[in-house]
């Protein structure tokens, strides 16, 4: 056992009941898929995260000192340091715009790199008073991993140029968290970024012109762009209307009403208000990733959205998420009144899609309405 242990500075037998202590087998794959150097570095001593002792956290940072010395003992591409930020600065001064904080992880190769902060590693919600922290240490070390050896990795644009009322950054962080690379660029003046499969425009206030909509056109149908890809559009009730992205969703059978709003009726599908709803995820559409059971995703301030027909064209269209049979679309009057509709299952995010034939294989663009802007927000995603 001295022996092992001198070899394998993290053997350990793993009894805890979640196996917290082992690398998953999803990991694991990852992890032996690795065949390009990469630096992993926990902004911390090795002391303290051995020890628990990190003055910025009271998370499991043994947690992450064990399982990231497994990854470096599997795979020899791997290596793993540690760096007390108090002692060299210098570290961190070559990550300026990562803002480097105690308990920080750097996952660097020479294709890029990604920084895990505490949040990334350990999710933090609370209930009845009661604040319980779960462990994301595996699944954050497999992200990161493939991130920065993969040849590509996929892109998701947001557009800053027209007012945007999204909160972004937690989305992004999402993203990121899923080996997805984030950027920022104005449509009225830049190209869409290359490779990106991902287009987010997040409740503009102002109105996209002419030009701004053929680059979307063209983006959607490219047919050199051998990638599935989607537009997603969020709005919100009382959103501005505007003529010209309303006139490119309803070309993909798609629309909301921003002068109204659903009210859910039924108290057990909505928290605090009628109009914090929690939706239900519909399956007719297969998106062929993991079936979750999770139906409850929370929305707010939902506009309505309508589907016009199951097909429009060579589309197809679909719901994602819906609300209750008992919500109802409240819509304020000109005399400042409101008027409810019957109770119905209103949809608060819907998809429309276009196969197209490239090379003898089939890619999908998809425009992907969401009613709920509010739902994306850092606060929400990161609520249990």
């Amino acid at each position: 056992f001295s022996i092992l242990s001198d070899k394998y500075p993290s053997i350990n037998f793993d009894v805890t009941k979640s196996g917290t202590n082992s690398l998953s087998s999803e990991c694991i794959e990852v992890i032996d898929k690795v065949k390009i150097p990469v630096e992993i570095t926990i902004c911390a001593s090795k002391e303290a995260c051995e020890s628990n002792n990190l003055s910025s956290s009271t998370a499991d940072y043994a947690q992450v000192s064990r399982l990231f010395s497994k990854a470096a003992e599997r795979n020899s591409n791997i290596t793993l340091s540690y760096v007390d930020l108090d002692k060299n600065p210098s570290f961190a001064a070559n990550y300026k715009s990562d803002n480097l904080q105690e308990g920080d992880v750097v996952v660097k190769s020479d294709k890029r790199y990604r920084v895990l902060s505490a949040s990334d590693l350990f999710e933090t919600s609370y209930s009845n008073g009661t604040q319980t922290t779960t462990s994301r240490v595996d699944s954050c070390l497999a992200s990161a991993l493939n991130t920065v050896t993969s040849e590509d990795v996929p892109i998701a644009s947001f557009d800053t140029g027209h007012g945007e009322q999204i909160d972004a950054e937690g989305y992004k962080h999402l993203l990121q968290n899923n080996s997805f690379e984030t950027k920022d660029f104005n449509l009225l003046t830049e190209d869409i970024p290359e490779n990106t499969q991902l287009l987010v425009l997040g409740c503009p206030a102002n109105d996209l012109t002419d030009d701004e909509m053929d680059k979307i056109d063209k983006w959607l149908l490219n047919k050199s762009f051998k990638m599935d890809r989607a537009l997603l559009v969020t709005t919100t009730a009382g959103a501005t209307s505007l003529d010209n992205l309303n006139n490119l969703l309803n070309e993909w059978g798609l629309s909301a009403d921003t002068n109204a709003a659903v009210e859910e009726q039924d108290d057990t599908k909505y928290y605090q208000s009628p109009f914090n709803i929690y939706t239900d995820v519909q399956n007719s559409l297969d998106l062929s990733g993991k079936k979750s059971s999770y139906d409850d995703v929370f929305a707010t301030n939902i506009a309505p959205v309508t589907i016009k027909a199951n097909s429009v064209g060579n589309k197809t269209t679909y719901s994602l998420l819906k609300t209750s049979d008992q919500s109802v679309v409240v819509k304020a009057t000109d005399n400042n009144t409101t008027t409810k509709s019957e109770p119905a299952a209103q949809n608060a995010a819907a998809l429309s899609r276009q196969s197209i034939h490239i090379d003898q294989k089939d890619y999908y663009a998809n425009v992907i309405l969401c009613g709920s802007t509010t739902m994306f927000s850092s606060s929400l995603l990161k609520a249990d």
